[in-house]
């Protein structure tokens, strides 16, 4: 299956694939920065050190970037899914749901979710987040029926996992009107919730 973005860009060289690089990783600073809305051309082409030309000759359209920027950042998290899925299921350590949220969930976490937003009236951005949502979704599973089997795969780990994926995205949002202490003592509350589920599906992991 051929990501969506993958229409949107040019044909690489491996000097122009560098150049790409260091452009989307301008962009996401920005958008962490400054936020997508009010970053523009020149300041991704400056924070990389290019020319606004080269910039163009990568993306021809602010869709195409973003579009771009997204596959970049998804690319980059699918790449940590295992370790981090075996860590939270396999060996949790006590201070796993504070590093969660230090570690976890960047700070180009709020540009990324500046750029699902988007995609809620654009049909393009909105096929490049479905396509890696799919991907996300069959790897977690494929990791999960190893350690647990299907049917607790499916009925159980998998349930869990996005719950608490979807409670760390949530209090990542809430990071803009809450302080830190108010965040820690939010996690506080709810590790123990996770931490018994976690200790019940521990007995169903399957041993090798």
């Amino acid at each position: 299956m051929t990501r969506p973005s993958a229409k949107l860009a040019p044909a690489q060289q491996s000097r122009a694939e560098e150049s790409r690089r260091l452009l989307l990783e301008a962009a996401l600073d920005c958008f962490a920065e400054f936020g997508v809305a009010a970053t523009n051309t020149t300041m991704i082409s400056e924070r990389a050190g290019l020319s606004r030309g080269a910039y163009l000759h990568h993306f021809k359209s602010r869709e195409m970037l973003i579009a771009a920027a997204i596959d970049y950042t998804q690319q980059k998290a699918m790449e940590a899914i295992e370790s981090g899925i075996r860590g939270l299921f396999v060996d949790p350590q006590d201070s796993v749901f504070v590093d969660i949220w230090k570690h976890a969930l960047p700070d180009t976490f709020l540009a990324g979710y500046e750029m699902m937003l988007l995609a809620r009236f654009n049909p393009t951005l909105k096929a490049e987040w479905q396509y890696h949502s799919d991907l996300f979704r069959a790897k977690r599973a494929d990791i999960l029926t190893e350690l647990f089997g299907k049917q607790v795969a499916e009925a159980d780990a998998l349930p869990l996992l996005e719950g608490i994926a979807d409670f760390y995205r949530g209090l990542k949002i809430m990071e803009l009107v809450r302080t830190e202490a108010e965040t820690l003592r939010t996690i506080e509350a709810m590790a123990p919730l996770f931490q018994a589920k976690l200790k019940a599906l521990q007995s169903k992991l399957l041993r090798s």
